[in-house]
């Protein structure tokens, strides 16, 4: 028997579908999952319904990184340093790394920084159960600008040893136009969604656990006013556990 390898995205997307379902009381049979266009195929109610997932995130400033960008690199490298830091026979760390928002990440050479982070940890060795809190002195520093600071615990095991860039961000108002944008940029896919099934639903998604997808559902928010040509449009925060249903049946 030939096994399915399911990708980290359609992990993902399935994760949240589970989720909302739970929480918005639908019961709901996932019929196929290794699909495109839409996502998914669902028995709801004795009627088959087509699912796209689609994920909302934070938009820059364009001053500093993008919060998704920004969490994609710096989660790369806290985890290229954390290999490097055991290939070199480090002993367990608990690591916060503080790493720049701007956009000077970008062209930062990754792997030139997680070397100098393992090398810098395993020179220091703190002492089991200290904790130490390292800030650059712009002073012949051992590591580059863009790390403004690292926490470090030394730990007992390695089950409590964890590598981690803290999320630095704003908690952004979710807007109408947002929930707008993403129902349109799906819905010029809607006729081939069609070929699949009748039904087509659009989830909007966040799972809210990182600077990327921060939102705030505002007392002004009227999801009424956001018009969708699927059969139903819905929000939801996994974070949060919100559920908004949206356009004028909502």
């Amino acid at each position: 028997m030939s096994s399915v390898v399911i990708s980290s995205k359609k992990k993902r997307e399935l994760d949240l579908l589970v989720t909302f379902a739970r929480t918005a009381n639908l019961d709901i049979r996932v019929v196929e999952s290794e699909r495109e266009a839409p996502d998914f195929i669902l028995d709801f109610e004795g009627r088959r319904i087509g699912l796209e997932v689609t994920e909302l995130f934070v938009e820059g400033d364009g001053r500093a990184l993008q919060p998704q960008a920004r969490t994609s690199i710096g989660n790369r490298i806290a985890m290229r340093a954390r290999s490097r830091y055991e290939h070199h026979g480090g002993k367990p760390l608990h690591v916060s790394i503080g790493l720049t928002l701007g956009n000077e990440l970008r062209s930062v050479n990754r792997d030139q920084l997680a070397e100098g982070l393992a090398q810098f940890l395993l020179a220091l060795d703190p002492p089991l159960d200290e904790f130490v809190s390292w800030r650059p002195c712009y002073h012949n520093d051992p590591l580059p600008a863009e790390v403004h600071y690292l926490h470090i615990l030394a730990v007992p095991s390695w089950s409590m040893a964890h590598w981690y860039v803290p999320e630095a961000g704003w908690v952004a108002p979710l807007e109408e136009a947002a929930l707008q944008a993403k129902v349109h940029e799906k819905a010029a896919k809607l006729s081939d969604y069609h070929r699949a099934a009748a039904e087509i639903w659009l989830l909007i998604a966040v799972k809210g656990w990182s600077a990327s997808q921060l939102f705030e559902i505002r007392s002004d928010l009227r999801p009424e006013r956001v018009s969708s040509p699927f059969a139903r449009t819905y929000y939801f925060s996994a974070f949060d556990g919100r559920v908004l249903r949206l356009g004028p049946s909502a």
